[in-house]
């Protein structure tokens, strides 16, 4: 029903998906916001700003445009964002060491704080039963973490050429599958079996 578009010399702009109608504006102080994702009930954005609060979440009622919460702790920029399912959650990842946080979205709290690789995070993924985060790497490493223990489940392999830059990462709507959108060299996507990583 609703979609977010932002550009650099503007916040967020909600719109009626049916007609293209603006019916509100969501943003930083500033107005350039970026990294948009959706509540799974549509009723809140998550983003971050490009100015110096590039390392804080912000999440925003979609309809009004007022700030719910601020989710604060990262000291690098963010370089994925995304929800659960059930829409408790909310994941973010970060350049360098930086690692993976947790986040209540309602509150702002940081839940959990952990660092599974070392490198620069550039996607993850809840998958669809919000049991595993899927996290990829500036490398083209893809790890599959259990979302209670945040122990790794799955490290998943590349064969024949080295692929970097695993940015897009999505799941089968059942959750056996996950698909990696790779940057280098030139874009390919590759598709595991989530349950033996093959």
């Amino acid at each position: 029903k609703w979609a977010a578009a932002s550009r650099l010399d503007e916040g967020f702009r909600i719109l009626d998906a049916a007609t293209g109608r603006q019916v509100a504006t969501c943003g930083g102080q500033d107005g350039k916001s970026r990294g948009g994702t959706w509540a799974p009930d549509s009723r809140c954005l998550a983003g971050t700003d490009y100015d110096d609060s590039a390392h804080d979440i912000r999440i925003w009622d979609a309809l009004t445009g007022q700030r719910l919460a601020v989710c604060s702790g990262h000291e690098e920029p963010i370089q994925g964002l995304d929800w659960s399912r059930c829409g408790r959650f909310l994941a973010s990842g970060a350049d360098d060491d930086d690692g993976v946080r947790i986040w209540d979205p309602e509150t702002g709290a940081c839940l959990r704080h952990f660092q599974p690789g070392p490198e620069t995070v550039w996607g993850l993924k809840w998958s669809p039963d919000g049991q595993v985060l899927a996290v990829s790497y500036r490398d083209g490493d893809v790890l599959l973490l259990d979302a209670e223990t945040v122990q790794t489940q799955r490290h998943l392999h590349q064969k024949g050429e080295r692929r970097s830059g695993a940015s897009g990462l999505a799941w089968s709507p059942d959750g056996r599958f996950v698909a990696v959108e790779f940057r280098r060299p030139g874009c390919s996507i590759l598709i595991w079996d989530a349950a033996t990583g093959e």
